[in-house]
């Protein structure tokens, strides 16, 4: 059976690690963490992309030792520099932003509201495939886009007002819907989490749910 290294910024239980547990169930056992050490998306949002894989290569190895059979880094900015990690050949990487793809392409939307850290809406790495699949790739404007990635370090901070940036992420998420959005691509992990509990304007695509199926695909094979 195999077995899913994750690498996280945020320690081995933080919460996206905790909702693929519950989400893969009885299969939980096949979870093996490591830590980055760094924020992952902080250092993608600063460009830092020789750095960032530098700073992947020994968690990366530590899973390997551990018995991984593929790893997944738990931010989806981070995979701004998969194709150079994979190229290192540690260990299989499940693509993340891939698997976020495919799930909005299977729900048939014709527009997607697009919502992750700032590397992630300006970027073409998770963008790009979809506009060339021929969805339609909505995101909020630039005061909203940095908002958003003030969300993202607040909560893998420990930061920030819960409840009044819930508020504002719905707010942001409304204005999707009314530019005419059929679903919201919510591409991040931290952002995932501070929406647990809210109900969303949007039908939505989520980190976890994507890399669940990425991993049952992957022992499937």
């Amino acid at each position: 059976m195999a077995r899913l290294g994750i690498i996280s910024s945020g320690g081995p239980k933080d919460a996206f690690v905790e909702r693929l547990e519950q989400l893969l169930g009885e299969d939980v056992a096949d979870i093996a963490a490591a830590e980055a050490g760094v924020p992952m998306h902080q250092l993608a949002f600063e460009g830092r992309d020789e750095e960032l894989v530098r700073e992947l290569a020994s968690p990366l190895e530590d899973l390997a030792q551990a018995g991984a059979d593929c790893a997944l880094l738990a931010s989806v900015s981070a995979h701004c520099v998969q194709k150079a990690l994979a190229d290192a050949g540690t260990l299989p990487l499940l693509g993340l932003a891939e698997a976020l793809r495919q799930d909005v392409l299977a729900q048939d939307w014709r527009s997607v509201f697009l919502l992750g850290s700032y590397r992630t809406m300006k970027d073409g790495f998770l963008k790009r495939p979809l506009i060339l699949s021929h969805t339609i790739v909505i995101t909020p404007n630039e005061e909203e886009k940095l908002w958003l990635q003030h969300a993202v370090d607040a909560v893998q901070g420990g930061t920030g007002e819960r409840e009044e940036m819930q508020e504002h992420l719905l707010d942001i998420v409304s204005k999707g819907r009314e530019e005419g959005a059929q679903g919201l691509l919510l591409a991040s992990t931290a952002l995932e989490t501070l929406a647990e509990g809210l109900e969303l304007p949007l039908p939505a695509v989520m980190p976890s749910v994507s890399a669940t199926h990425a991993f049952t695909a992957f022992r499937h094979v």
